[in-house]
């Protein structure tokens, strides 16, 4: 399959079922009421936020994809019910290995686990698969007309479906709430939640998690094959006071997996480091050849979240530049003013996030 634009819903039946009066229509309206009750409550890490996918909408909540939403489907990852502790402590991606039988793998991560079977594996996925079923009111191994009245049922009464779907989530998030790479997903949820009026921020939040697709026909793929296993960037913007110029964030909190130096420099080796992220960015959405493509993508994905909701309907006016997008850093945590010489030396921007349970973004060049 060649490469498929996000929020390219026009010729779509799933555009058709987001709209006023289509079947998944209050899912989104609910939703959208939800960012707005949290941020004006300032419960930001509460809130639900709705990204659009190639084919799909994803919302998250707490760092994670509470719903996938498609034309006919709706879909809640299994995994998200998958409690470590009551499983002897084994990872679930171990268990996954030991399921498929790979065997190689597991001894690699130096993983023995003689009390269990594939087969017993295989029965731990069935079981979170019940679970699944069992938040959408289904028993075991439903229909498919079973299945779509259970949709219907959870879109007509969205607040029924997200109540249950934020009690197996917390849960979730919260065995997970040590993990930095976890507490770095929270904070961006709640800088994609907040960042959504002119009148507040400087960046307005567009999309999270953009990955870069392999697609030959992937009109911003790198060239350069260390580059083309799906280069991902944090958060998309577009910038009010650069009369709405697109920019590509990378967020960090605290300097772990940074890069950065005794003397406050960054390094080139560290992966997933600032060198790295700047090198992706130049050699994919940021190179010459196809940066333009990149930002008629995001032109796209910001008139259909307008249109749909999910972001002011006055956006819907607004004319994102065809200009290359600009790379920005955004920190929070411990030493800051390290981390802000450390930019200064590369001639990198830096967004400084001082408020993590409301961080507006701001230009710091101001």
């Amino acid at each position: 399959m060649g490469y498929q634009k996000r929020a390219d819903f026009n010729k779509r039946r799933l555009l058709k079922c987001l709209e006023k009066d289509g079947k998944w229509s209050k899912i989104i309206e609910y939703c959208n009421q939800n960012a707005l009750e949290c941020k004006s409550r300032r419960k930001l890490e509460d809130g639900l936020d709705v990204h659009l996918r190639s084919d799909s909408v994803h919302i998250y909540y707490k760092g994670g994809r509470i719903l996938e939403i498609k034309a006919d489907v709706l879909n809640i990852d299994p995994s998200y019910f998958y409690k470590r502790k009551e499983y002897d402590g084994i990872p679930r991606t171990h268990l996954e290995l030991l399921r498929d039988k790979k065997w190689d793998e597991l001894k690699q991560r130096n993983a023995n686990y003689k009390d269990w079977t594939p087969e017993k594996a295989e029965s731990v996925f069935e079981y979170l698969k019940n679970k699944r079923n069992e938040l959408f009111g289904l028993g075991l191994n439903p229909s498919n007309k079973e299945l779509r009245n259970a949709y219907i049922k959870s879109a007509m009464q969205p607040e029924n479906y997200f109540r249950k779907a934020m009690t197996v989530m917390d849960d979730w998030s919260d065995a997970l709430k040590e993990v930095t790479t976890h507490q770095e997903r929270l904070l961006q949820q709640k800088i994609s939640v907040v960042n959504k009026d002119i009148k507040e921020s400087d960046f307005l939040v567009i999309d999270i998690e953009f990955s870069v697709s392999s697609a030959r026909d992937c009109p911003f793929r790198s060239e350069d094959k260390k580059y083309q296993t799906h280069p991902r960037f944090d958060i998309i913007a577009v910038q009010p006071k650069k009369n709405f110029r697109l920019a590509v964030i990378e967020l960090k909190r605290g300097l772990g997996a940074v890069g950065i130096t005794d003397d406050d420099t960054f390094d080139e080796e560290t992966k997933s480091g600032v060198k790295d992220h700047v090198c992706k960015f130049d050699a994919t959405v940021g190179n010459e050849k196809g940066y333009k493509c990149f930002v008629s993508e995001m032109q796209g994905v910001l008139n259909m979240k307008a249109h749909l909701g999910i972001l002011p309907h006055e956006l819907s006016k607004i004319k994102i530049p065809l200009e290359k997008p600009e790379f920005y850093l955004a920190y929070a945590g411990e030493s800051m003013p390290r981390f802000k010489t450390a930019c200064k030396r590369a001639d990198l921007k830096c967004i400084c996030i001082k408020d993590e349970e409301y961080p507006l973004l701001k230009n710091n060049e101001d």
